[in-house]
């Protein structure tokens, strides 16, 4: 049931009619005046707390944007094993958010058509074998090819600068002279073009091992390639890395997906299509704190805050909007939070954020999950935050099989009704 405090929370009679679809509201204030996120190019973050509805408010988002008719692409968290979106493929049954679904919104729920992607492990094999139709439904694998992976090697290289320059230096030697046509690039043969460039630089072996490491982690003979998923309009696109055991080859993985999604849009793209790129736990891929930085990863995600920096700043020319997640209000890079116009605080301890957002430091440290503060660049609303029409994961419900349970209960259901 609505809790009283809901029903404080909408007691002002309704300002003005919007002509928007309410399925596009992100949003309704006290006033029972919808909020709405801009449709034009704008970069979005969401700043809270473990706990405090963050994934549940990018769900909505990413329900807005592709209704809006916006390319969706998500990256799961880079670290974790986890894969929660393939249950918006069904609708949503949780009570409390159905009834702020239908008394405040006047929606009902509905599931979205949300694919997985996954490079080809052991471990996806193994869960693949056992595949009765249902599994390669959601399902699907990444098709990294070599020149793709000769292409990943100088975003994802990491290093010192002068490690990383001559890193570059052979790639451009490689593609520019040794082998211009795409098509027949392989890493073996960047693999010696690299060691002929470095012969008299006495350079050491050990980046010639990391760059064979990187390749090899980066190889997957799946059946989608970038491109394709891209072009498919009518799904949303999701990156896991459950499927892969290491937190360093989850980490490499999260970074060539992010580097080479980025990087191919702009040849797929037409003039009016827009990639809305949502991307989990984005302060360990740009961290700004310490307590961020990991010892085994650090050189990893100093590059990856480096191509962060630069594609924040210019990726709205190419058709990219992002839309970024981190546990705390100053956790992300600089650099990457002044290119946010639109800015969701969720529940904070943070007398600091308070005051600078002129909020009430109790009320922010108490803030329950169904709300949100929206700062959209000329004022700082409340609102209570449209709950997802597709089904949000529950807690402990982050891995394949859970999904795949419930999907089966569900059908069983509408089957016997």
């Amino acid at each position: 049931m609505i809790t009283q405090y809901l029903e404080r929370f909408i007691i002002e009679e309704k300002l003005e009619e919007i002509d928007y679809p309410k399925t596009h509201a992100v949003g309704i204030t006290k006033g029972k005046n919808f909020v709405y996120t801009s449709g034009d190019m704008i970069h979005r973050w969401i700043a809270g707390q473990t706990n405090s509805g963050k994934t549940t408010l990018a769900q909505t988002l990413m329900e807005v944007d592709h209704l809006r008719g916006r390319k969706i692409v998500e990256i799961e968290p880079a670290l974790e094993a986890k894969n929660e979106r393939a249950f918006m493929n069904l609708p949503n049954n949780d009570e409390d958010m159905l009834e702020v679904l239908q008394k405040y919104f006047n929606l009902e729920p509905r599931p979205f058509k949300a694919i997985v992607y996954s490079p080809v492990t052991r471990k996806y094999r193994a869960f693949m074998k056992n595949d009765d139709g249902l599994r390669s439904k959601f399902y699907k694998s990444i098709k990294i090819t070599e020149p793709d992976v000769v292409d990943l090697i100088p975003l994802v290289f990491p290093g010192g600068s002068i490690e990383r320059l001559i890193v570059r230096k052979a790639y451009k030697h490689y593609t520019e002279e040794v082998e211009p046509k795409r098509k027949n690039r392989s890493i073996e043969g960047f693999l010696q073009t690299f060691e002929e460039v470095t012969k008299d630089a006495n350079f050491s072996s050990f980046t010639l091992m990391k760059i064979e490491y990187i390749a090899k982690t980066l190889i997957s003979d799946g059946d989608h390639k970038i491109d394709e998923i891209l072009r498919k309009t009518d799904e949303i696109s999701v990156f896991t890395f459950t499927f892969i055991n290491d937190p360093l080859d989850r980490y490499i993985w999260a970074m060539a997906i992010l580097n080479l999604i980025y990087n191919r849009w702009e040849y797929i793209k037409r003039k009016e299509d827009v990639l809305s790129f949502f991307v989990a736990d984005a302060n360990l891929l740009a961290p700004k704190k310490k307590k961020d930085m990991i010892d085994t990863l650090v050189r990893y995600q100093e590059r990856m805050k480096q191509n962060l920096q630069v594609y924040a700043r210019i990726s709205r020319g190419k058709g990219v909007v992002w839309t970024l997640d981190s546990q705390e209000f100053d956790d992300l890079d600089d650099v990457i939070v002044a290119q946010c116009q639109e800015r969701f605080i969720k529940r904070l301890r943070s007398r600091e954020v308070a005051d600078k957002l002129r909020i009430d430091y109790n009320e922010l440290k108490r803030l329950d999950r169904k709300f949100a503060f929206f700062d959209d660049g000329f004022m700082i609303k409340k609102i209570l935050v449209r709950p997802p029409m597709s089904r949000k994961a529950r807690s402990g419900e982050f891995l394949p099989i859970h999904f795949l349970n419930e999907y089966e209960r569900w059908e069983n259901e509408e089957a016997n009704y």
